[in-house]
This record gives C-alpha cells, sequence and structure tokens, in this order.
C-alpha cells in the first residue's frame, strides 16, 4: 500500500486541507498542535472507521467546532490497482472505488475490506504505524518492551484465548453444579405422581355428586322464578298506576293555578293598551315639529365640511407656493450643471495622461524601498559579494575533501574490525596452548619447548596486531576530528546561499534604478492624486444636480395637482353658502337659533317614538293570553277524565295482588338462588382444582424426563470439563513456543539491520529473558566481537539505531514486505548526536522501503526528506503547503 493524496474536510483543526505524497520519504513538518498528527489520525479513520475498535463519540468529538460532521477523501495505490475511501460523517455516505469504480458503500463493509487486503487494525497500529517515543522508549522501559512485544507476537491474544477457556470451563462447572442440585431438589417423582392421581379421583366424585343435586335446585329454582316474576309484574303495575295517579292530580293542581296568573295578566294589559293609545295620539301631534328639527339639524351639519374645505384650502395654497418655489430653484441649476460636466471631462483627460507616470513612480519606488531593505539586510549578515563566493568555493573544497576522508574511513574501520578480530584469536589460541599436548590448529603433537616457541610466535604476532590495530585507531580519530571540522564549515552553506541569491537581488535592482529621476516622477504622482480627487468631488456634484433636474417634472405635476386642487376646494366652499341663502337663512347662527327654539317639542317626539310598536306588542300579548286561558280550561277537563279512569284501573290491579304472598314467594324465589349459586361455586372450585391436579401431573411427568436429561447432561459436561481442561493446558504449551519461535525471528531480523546499520561493527543482537525481583523481564543485548554486551556498552547514535533496527524487526515480522513505514514526532527526546544519527539512518537505510512517513517538528529531518509538507495554524485552522527542499 502507497499513499497518494488524502483530502481532509472539518476533521480537527483542518477546516480544507489537501495533502499529496510521493515515494520515499515525505516529512511533515511544523509546530506543536499545528496539525501534523491529525494527518495521521485522518488516514487512519479513513481506512478503519467501521470497526468496533473506535470509541463511542469518535465522530463528534473530532468534528472541527462549529460543524456538523467531517469529509475524508484517501487515494492509494495496492497491487497495480488505484484505490479511493470516501467518508462523509455529516450525510452518511461511504464508498470504497477500485480504479473509479464502486465496490462497498459501508462503513463497516470498507473497514472489513481494508483488514482483509491490506492490513489488519492491529498490525497496521504495531507494525506499520511507529508512534512517538517507541523507536528509544522500546530500548530504555521494559515496560513499554514487553507492552509491544506481546500484541506484536499476539501473546495477549493466546492469554485471552486462555482466559476465555477457563471462563468456559467454570461455566461448565457451574452448569453441572445447577443440574446436580436441581436433581437433589426433584425428590421421588414416581410417589409424588401417585398422590396426586388419588386426589384427583376423589375430586371427580365430589364433582358427580354435586351434579346431581344442582340438577334438582335448578328444577325447584324455574318454578319458583316463574311464580315470583308474575307476581313482581304486578306489583309493578300497581306502583305505575298509583305513580301517574299522584302526576295526575299535582298536573291539574298546576294548570288551575296558571289560568288564576293569567286572567291577572289580561286586566293588567287591557289598562296599559288604555295608556299607549293617548301617547299615541300625542306622537302624531308632534311629527310636523321633528321633521322641522331634523331638516335643521342636516343644514347644520354643511357648517363642519365648509370649515374642513377652508383649511384644506389652505393648505394646499401653501404647499403651491413651496412647488412654484422649487421649480424656480432648479430651472437655475440647469445652466451649472453643463458647466461642472465640461470641466469633469477636462480633468479627466489629464488625469489618464498621467497615469502611466504615477504607475511608473509606484513600481520604483517599490523596488526603492525593496533595494535599502536588502542591502540592510546583507550588511547585518556582515558579507560582501566577493566574500560569499570565496567562502562557497571553500565548501565545495570541503565537500571533495569529505568524500575521501570518508572513503579512508570506511577502510580503516573495516582494517581496525579485521584487526581486532585477529587480535581476539590469537589471544584465544594462546589461552588454548597453555597445558596442551596437541595444537590447537594443527591438532597435532608438540613438545613443550615447541610450545613456547608457538606461544612466542603468537605474542610477537599479537604485539604488531595492537600496534597496527593502535596506529589505524590514531589515524581514524584524526580524520574523524577532520571531518567533524569540516562538518562544521559545511553548517554554514545554506546560509552563503542565500546571501548569495541576496547579492543578486541587489544588484539587479540597483540596476533597474540607474537614471531615474524619483523627484520629477513624484511630482506627477501627487498631481495625479489631486486630480483624482477634483474628479471625485465634480462627480458627486453633477450627481446631485441630474438628481435635482430629474425631479423638475415630478415638481411641475405636483404644481398642477395642486393648482387643480385650490379650485375644487373654492367650489366647494361655495356651494355650501349657496345651498343656506336657498334654505332662507343668511348664516348658520339663524339656524342653530331656531333648532333651540324646536328641541323641547322634539325630545318629547323622541321619547314617544316607540309607543306605536309598544301599543302592537302589548294587543298580541293580550291575544295571546286569552288564547291561553280557553286551552287550559279544556286540559282540566280532559285531565279530570284521566283521573278517573286511572282510580278504576288502580281498584282492578288490587283486586288479584296480595303483598303477603309476594313477600313469601320472593323469600323462597332468593333462598333457592342462594343455595344454587353456592352449589355452583363449590361445583367450580372442584372443577378448577381438577385442572390443577390434571396439570400437576402432567408437570411432574415432563418433570421425570428432565430429570433423566439432567443427569445424561451431568455425565456429558464430566467428559467436556476434562477434554477442555486438557486443552488449556496445550494452548498455554502453545503460547509459550510461539513466544519463542517469534523472539527469536525478531531477533534475527533485528541483528540483520543492526549490524548493516552499524556498518558491522556488530554481529548482531540477543534477546533473553532473566527474572528480577520474582518477575521475568525480556533483556535485549548487543554482540561485539562475538560478546554479549548490555546496551550501556553502546553510543547514544548506536542506541538510536538500535532502537530503530529493534522496531524495523518488529514490522517486518508482522508485514513480511514493507511498502509503508509512519513515524509519529520520532525525534521529541532525543539529543543532538542521536537526532543526527537518526536522520543519518533515515537517509541510508530507510529509502528501502518504498514510502515513509514522518511527523515532525525537528527542522533538522528535513536534509534526509525527498518531500516537506509544511503545515501551520492560522487563527486555529490547520494550513498545509509542499515546502522547497533548498531555502531561498
Amino acid at each position: 500500500m502507497r499513499i497518494r493524496e488524502i483530502r481532509i474536510k472539518n476533521f480537527r483543526s483542518h477546516e480544507e486541507s489537501i495533502v499529496h505524497f510521493n515515494n520515499g520519504i515525505n516529512l511533515i513538518v511544523g509546530r506543536n498542535g499545528a496539525g501534523k498528527s491529525s494527518i495521521l489520525e485522518a488516514i487512519f479513520a479513513s481506512l478503519y472507521l467501521g470497526l468496533p475498535g473506535f470509541p463511542k463519540g469518535y465522530k463528534e468529538a473530532n468534528t472541527r467546532i462549529g460543524k456538523e460532521g467531517f469529509v475524508l477523501r484517501l487515494i492509494f495505490d495496492h497491487n497495480g490497482k488505484t484505490y479511493e475511501i470516501y467518508r462523509d460523517t455529516l450525510s452518511g455516505k461511504v464508498a470504497l472505488k477500485e480504479n473509479g469504480k464502486i465496490i462497498a458503500e459501508k462503513d463497516s463493509d470498507i473497514a472489513r475490506w481494508v483488514e482483509r487486503y491490506i492490513y489488519p487494525m492491529h498490525v497496521y497500529r504495531n507494525a506499520v504505524y511507529i508512534k512517538q517515543g517507541e523507536i528509544e522508549g522500546i530500548l530504555v522501559n521494559e515496560d513499554v518492551r514487553e507492552k509491544v512485544l506481546r500484541k506484536v507476537l499476539e501473546i495477549e491474544d493466546y492469554e485471552n484465548a486462555e482466559r476465555n477457556i477457563g471462563d468456559v470451563i467454570k461455566e461448565l462447572k457451574r452448569r453441572k453444579s445447577d443440574l446436580e442440585g436441581f436433581v437433589r431438589g426433584v425428590g421421588n417423582v414416581e410417589e409424588q405422581i401417585k398422590e396426586e392421581e388419588k386426589r384427583l379421583i376423589d375430586v371427580i366424585k365430589d364433582i358427580n355428586s354435586l351434579s346431581k343435586e344442582l340438577e334438582k335446585l335448578r328444577e325447584r329454582f324455574s318454578l319458583l322464578e316463574k311464580e315470583y316474576k308474575e307476581l313482581k309484574e304486578l306489583k309493578e303495575e300497581l306502583e305505575s298506576v298509583e305513580k301517574e295517579l299522584i302526576g295526575l292530580r299535582g298536573e291539574y293542581r298546576e294548570r288551575e293555578k296558571l289560568v288564576s296568573n293569567l286572567e291577572e295578566q289580561k286586566k293588567d294589559l287591557k289598562e296599559e293598551i288604555a295608556r299607549l293609545e293617548e301617547k299615541v295620539k300625542r306622537l302624531k301631534d308632534l311629527e310636523k315639529v321633528a321633521l322641522e328639527y331634523e331638516r335643521l339639524k342636516n343644514l347644520l351639519a354643511l357648517k363642519d365640511s365648509k370649515q374642513n374645505y377652508e383649511k384644506k384650502l389652505e393648505v394646499s395654497k401653501q404647499k403651491l407656493e413651496g412647488i412654484k418655489e422649487k421649480i424656480e430653484t432648479i430651472r437655475e441649476k440647469v445652466e451649472l450643471l453643463d458647466d461642472k460636466k465640461a470641466k469633469y471631462d477636462q480633468k479627466l483627460s489629464e488625469l489618464k495622461e498621467l497615469e502611466p507616470l504615477r504607475k511608473e513612480y509606484e513600481d520604483l519606488t517599490q523596488r526603492a524601498k525593496e533595494l535599502e531593505k536588502r542591502k540592510k539586510e546583507l550588511k547585518s549578515y556582515g558579507y560582501t559579494k566577493e566574500k560569499v563566493i570565496k567562502e562557497l568555493e571553500r565548501i565545495e573544497q570541503a565537500k571533495k575533501e569529505i568524500d575521501e576522508i570518508e572513503k579512508k574511513i570506511n577502510e580503516l574501520s573495516s582494517l581496525i574490525g579485521a584487526l581486532g578480530g585477529r587480535e581476539e584469536e590469537l589471544k584465544e589460541n594462546m589461552r588454548k596452548l597453555k597445558g596442551q599436548k596437541v595444537c590447537p590448529l594443527c591438532k597435532r603433537p608438540i613438545k613443550e619447548h615447541e610450545a613456547g616457541e608457538i606461544e612466542e610466535e603468537y605474542a610477537l604476532e599479537l604485539r604488531k596486531v595492537s600496534e597496527e590495530k593502535e596506529k589505524a585507531q590514531n589515524k581514524l580519530k584524526n580524520l574523524k576530528e577532520r571531518k567533524s571540522e569540516l562538518q562544521k564549515l559545511l553548517e554554514n552553506e545554506r546560509d552563503l546561499i542565500k546571501i548569495q541569491k541576496l547579492v543578486e537581488l541587489i544588484e539587479e535592482l540597483e540596476k533597474d534604478l540607474k537614471g531615474v529621476n524619483l523627484g520629477e516622477l513624484e511630482g506627477k504622482a501627487r498631481r495625479y492624486e489631486t486630480i483624482r480627487d477634483e474628479l471625485s468631488k465634480l462627480a458627486g456634484e453633477i450627481k446631485q444636480l441630474e438628481k435635482d433636474v430629474e425631479d423638475l417634472t415630478k415638481y411641475e405635476k405636483e404644481r398642477k395637482a395642486y393648482e387643480k386642487l385650490v379650485s375644487q376646494f373654492k367650489q366647494k366652499i361655495s356651494e355650501i353658502e349657496n345651498k343656506i341663502k336657498e334654505e332662507g337663512f343668511s348664516s348658520f347662527n339663524e339656524i342653530e337659533e331656531k333648532i333651540s327654539q324646536l328641541e323641547p317639542q322634539y325630545k318629547e317626539y323622541y321619547s314617544l317614538k316607540d309607543s306605536p310598536k309598544q301599543l302592537d306588542k302589548r294587543k298580541t300579548k293580550l291575544s295571546y293570553v286569552v288564547s291561553n286561558i280557553e286551552k287550559l280550561r279544556k286540559e282540566l277537563e280532559g285531565l279530570k277524565e284521566r283521573i278517573s279512569k286511572k282510580e278504576e284501573e288502580k281498584l282492578k290491579i288490587e283486586s288479584k295482588f296480595s303483598r303477603e304472598k309476594f313477600e313469601n314467594v320472593e323469600k323462597d324465589f332468593r333462598e333457592t338462588s342462594n343455595s344454587l349459586s353456592e352449589i355452583k361455586a363449590t361445583l367450580k372450585e372442584r372443577e378448577r382444582l381438577k385442572e390443577e391436579l390434571t396439570k400437576r401431573i402432567e408437570d411432574l411427568k415432563k418433570k421425570k424426563e428432565e430429570l433423566k436429561t439432567a443427569k445424561e447432561t451431568i455425565e456429558l459436561l464430566d467428559k467436556v470439563i476434562v477434554d477442555m481442561t486438557e486443552f488449556k493446558k496445550k494452548l498455554r504449551t502453545y503460547k509459550a513456543e510461539v513466544e519463542r519461535r517469534g523472539l527469536l525471528e525478531v531477533e534475527r531480523l533485528a541483528s540483520e539491520i543492526f549490524s548493516e546499520m552499524t556498518e558491522r561493527k556488530y554481529q548482531g543482537i540477543k534477546i533473553v529473558r532473566k527474572k528480577s525481583y520474582g518477575r521475568e523481564k525480556i533483556q535485549i543485548n548487543v554482540v561485539y566481537n562475538r560478546q554479549e554486551r548490555d546496551l550501556s556498552f553502546l553510543s547514544g547514535g548506536e542506541l538510536i539505531a538500535l532502537g530503530l533496527a529493534f522496531r524495523l524487526a518488529l514490522s517486518l515480522y508482522k508485514v513480511r514486505h514493507i511498502e509503508l513505514l509512519v513515524l509519529d514526532e520520532p525525534t521529541p527526546f532525543l539529543d543532538e548526536e542521536k537526532r543526527r544519527k537518526l536522520i543519518e539512518i533515515i537517509g541510508e537505510h530507510l529509502r528501502k522501503i518504498p514510502q515513509v512517513i514522518i511527523v515532525s517538528h525537528d527542522e533538522e529531518l528535513k536534509d534526509a526528506a525527498d518531500h516537506v509538507i509544511r503545515v501551520s495554524s492560522h487563527a486555529g485552522i490547520s494550513k498545509v503547503e509542499v515546502e522547497s527542499l533548498v531555502s531561498l
């Protein structure tokens, strides 16, 4: 798998970012908190978001504040095909594409595909992705080492399986114990079944006896019920007739009372009608006075209309005068507008002529400022052009010398290693020679004097080898010191290249400004600004004048409208005055005086106005009362006849009905009914008991079968528990073997990588388990000159090389062929020596991996990178940009 691109929207601090990756070493660099690690987290979420391993609330926790979801789009190559994973947590849309064709559209389906065809999530987390502090921490921290190894070797999975099997065995034992308890608790089921069947027979006998008794009672109850119903019907009929008689007599009394009340109303209505007839006669006498009063009131109403028209006339006259004044003012402005337009055109022509000179002035002024700035910058460095050229030549010479020194260093290192090996071999031979009668090399017998000669030869050769080794080590030391001096000189190379480009920029700016008269151009530029301000002012004045001229037509229309209104209001006032004169009055005061004279008679007329209506109402009511009196008298005659008939009906029923007989029959009927209910309840209880006993017997028979099954299951569980216990023992043995083989494989891989990184100085590493304070721990040693040494033997740079070699070995153990490696902040706690070694290892050894992604805030790692991605933060928003590897 090789990543080509990740697109991030509203994820953590990234509002909208696009990150491109190349083959080789990709460095993501930036300050802490800029959003570097968020890019790695976005890649991880794109791959595995649908798996159960993600915590609840992951989407909400990683969505940018103020947004409702994030969008991720990951593009990568795998096995010659291009894949794209798209996740939108707001809309819920997800897709996995293979060469542009959709092959999955669910979170879980995509994540399962990644686990099957790319890496399982735990492999990615522990083999592909190396977290902060794991390079060195896996060596110096025993707990970290133990934790990582257990995950990579999958020891935890075997332990979990072992625990799960233990839990299963416990559950099986618990199940067996429950079944044994069930068997003990059931007791003798056969005896219980016999007892319940005996009880069932007794209950059936009771049911048969009660059923016969119930039949006899039902016959007696039927006869009593018929007689009781007949007597009850006569009783109810008698009570109904008595009730109707009471109602009819009460209704007769109410009708008599109503007739008496209506006679009183009839007398009062006749008296009221006589009074109203007198008022109606007076009303007719006052009708002419009322008509005259109302006519005069209508004339007086014209007074308010006239005053209203007079007010409107005055307002219209005033507005008409104002409009006429505005029209005169606008006519004066028309001539001024033409003058302003002519002046504007003249200024605009002059401005166009000056514009190229103004632009030239601005450009040259900017260049002059830039020139001063660059000169100050060059002065701050303390360099001249000649000095820069001379220093760069020295650096080129130093590079060549370093190349020669490195070749010599490699040759001397190989020589020293070979001499050291020969030195150890001679010492070993001398040790073996003592007390031996056989030559340790040729295996032939030797005499004592020959042994001394051989030992002397070994000692002589050992001195020569030691002296030669010491000389080589001194030369190596001197060469490394010289290399260090030259490397310090190379540290200034980037600054010198930057200064050289600065000198070239100053020369270019001076060439552009040569022979330029900035003072003259400045005057032209100032004249340009003055004319531009004048044009802006003229444009505003012209715009206002044009608006005023446009208003002239509107004001002419308003003038004509108000002149028409003035004429109309004058005509209305004249019409009102003529109307008053036609009615015989010279003023409204005369009308008011006449109205005052007629007002008392008009008030009297107004108070009598409703008299005709009231008279008609009273006559109608009198007719209604007379009609009701006649109707009620007829109803009283009918009620007398009905009362007489009901009294006869009552006597007839009383001749057939005896209350004493009814009470005796009712008592006997109720006692029989109660006895019947009691027998029914008893019978029902016996039937219920019969059902319970039948069900109980069935349950006992089922329990008998369950008991048989439980005993068989107990026997089966005994066998399964034995088998599971044996399997648990075998799993523990298999786990130990997997761990042993895994550690051997990791040791082999790490030895190869570490030996290569240290140019074969070390023959490899050894992983051993040792007990300390009752606890078994994993210890790592290195092999130097075929002897094991602990980690204190290593320099700082060698320690970081071992850490990375060990970490890569773990990755190779899981993945076998590494196409992608991710390092998150590998240098946070490394000193200068360890950082330099890590940069060297990244540049020389990690290039063998097709694609490496490193996240760091350490600018020094740029020296080892092929592709640099800079992440910065502005107002809480992460920004991503590709940065050139050569600083200007």
